[in-house]
This record gives structure tokens, C-alpha cells and sequence, in this order.
């Protein structure tokens, strides 16, 4: 089985299970495709990309069209786990080009926020994101 996270950068706060899913079974591969390694507003804020995990995953950076094409070809029965579809037009392309082939897929996302504006508001909105994504 391989695993194939699509997201922003390498996240600290997901490193941790991404790592470790290969310890549950040899027959597990994990791949993750990320558009940069971290990006400056990331760093600003105190983050590093500690990658010691990294042997026990392939990571993919900034994938072209053709390499995108290539990770579904290339693993035909992968399980693809796409975040962040909005923020990354990495991540929007290899979702985009996931609807061409028979793969599953799943997607990570987080509620909306509603802040102080009606509820109402932030149904339509979400909607309406929602739509121009598919």
C-alpha cells in the first residue's frame, strides 16, 4: 500500500504519524509531495523543517505537471490524502489530475471559520469555495 500526502510544507505538526506509518508494516511505502519545504512565514514564526524522519519516506518538492502525472502513474493503487488545495497550486494541480485516474482519494480539510459574521454568510461562502474547487 503507499500513502501519498499532498501538502503545503513539511508540517511538524504531521511529520510525527507521516513518519511513522512505515513502522506499522514493511508493505506500507510513504510518499509526500509538498510544493516548498517551508515557506518564510513559517520560518517568521519559529518553525523548522527538521526532516531525521526523511529515510523513512520519499519526499517529493515542487513537482512539475509531468512529475505530477508520474506519481499517479507510478503508483496506480495509491492512496492519495490532499491539504491545503486552496493555498497551493501544487497541491490544486495534483488534485486536479487525481480525478483523471481510478485512484482513492481523501481529503483533509478544516472547517469553516465563522468569526463575527453570520452564519448564514459563511455557509454561502464555503459553498461557493467548495464549488470552484470541483
Amino acid at each position: 500500500m503507499t500513502l501519498i500526502f499532498w501538502q503545503n510544507i513539511l508540517s511538524p505538526h504531521q511529520l510525527p504519524y507521516i513518519a511513522q506509518l512505515k513502522s506499522i508494516s514493511d508493505e506500507i511505502e510513504v510518499i509526500l509531495v509538498i510544493p516548498e519545504v517551508l515557506s518564510e512565514n513559517r520560518r517568521s514564526m519559529g518553525w523548522e523543517a527538521d526532516i531525521q524522519e526523511k529515510k523513512l519516506f520519499k519526499i517529493i518538492i515542487a513537482p512539475n505537471e509531468q512529475e505530477i502525472e508520474s506519481i499517479f502513474t507510478d503508483n496506480p493503487d495509491g492512496h492519495h490524502l490532499f491539504s491545503g488545495f486552496r493555498l497551493s497550486p501544487v497541491i490544486y494541480k495534483g488534485f486536479k489530475a487525481s480525478l483523471k485516474y481510478d485512484v482513492t482519494r481523501y481529503l483533509i480539510v478544516e472547517g469553516p471559520f465563522f468569526y463575527s459574521y453570520p452564519y448564514w454568510a459563511h455557509l454561502i461562502k464555503t459553498y461557493i469555495l467548495d464549488e470552484e474547487i470541483f
